[in-house]
């Protein structure tokens, strides 16, 4: 069992922390994950593991997105690879056309690894995330910066994460009031369909 920790106390101070079981749940031994990146990280936002039982994760560092592939756990040691897509994770969307409040929502990326032995894509990496069209400094928002029409995008590699297919936007709106659309999710059918769930601002903002 594998569970990702933001500002986790450590004591060299607060960081960010993978818990592994091997006994089903009933104790985790806690690694720190040493990331000496810029200002605006994130944690390990979405785990899954291949087909060889191999860890991979998602993180976010200064608006660029990467897949982390573990290769050790004592100590904590793991290989990065950028993946495609931008996600300012200090933007938040309105609340509302009528409000200047704002809202954080979770943008993902989510990461699923094909693992059916019935799929002709076994083995494939997807990953989906919510990607606004700019960001906007408004003096007038709540949280200053604004996201603007987040869309939904998918992307897939075949090679574990080193190399991805240009990105395809999954939610079908046209901007004319430019709803957003948060809270990606994703899901691997028995054939290797994907299948992909999120929030949709379009209709009632």
């Amino acid at each position: 069992i594998y569970i990702s920790g933001s500002s986790v106390e450590f004591p060299s101070g607060k960081g960010l922390a993978i818990y592994i079981s091997s006994d089903g749940g009933k104790t985790f031994d806690r690694q720190m994950m040493d990331i000496s990146f810029e200002r605006h990280r994130s944690p390990v936002m979405s785990m899954s593991t291949g087909p060889e039982g191999d860890l991979y994760g998602t993180i976010i560092v200064d608006a660029k997105q990467y897949i982390i592939h573990f290769t050790s756990f004592n100590p904590l040691e793991f290989e990065k690879f950028e993946m495609p897509g931008q996600q300012p994770i200090y933007a938040s969307e309105r609340i509302s056309t009528k409000s200047n409040r704002g809202l954080y929502t979770y943008k993902g990326p989510e990461l699923v690894i094909d693992k059916s032995p019935s799929s002709p894509y076994r083995g494939r990496f997807y990953v989906i995330w919510a990607q606004p069209e700019r960001v906007i400094d408004d003096k007038d928002f709540e949280y200053r910066y604004r996201a603007y029409n987040s869309d939904i995008f998918v992307s897939y590699s075949d090679d574990k994460g080193r190399t991805w297919s240009e990105p395809v936007r999954v939610n079908d709106d046209i901007c004319n009031t430019c709803g957003d659309q948060t809270f990606p999710s994703v899901d691997i059918g028995e054939k290797g369909n994907l299948h992909v769930a999120f929030l949709d601002h379009r209709n009632r903002q």
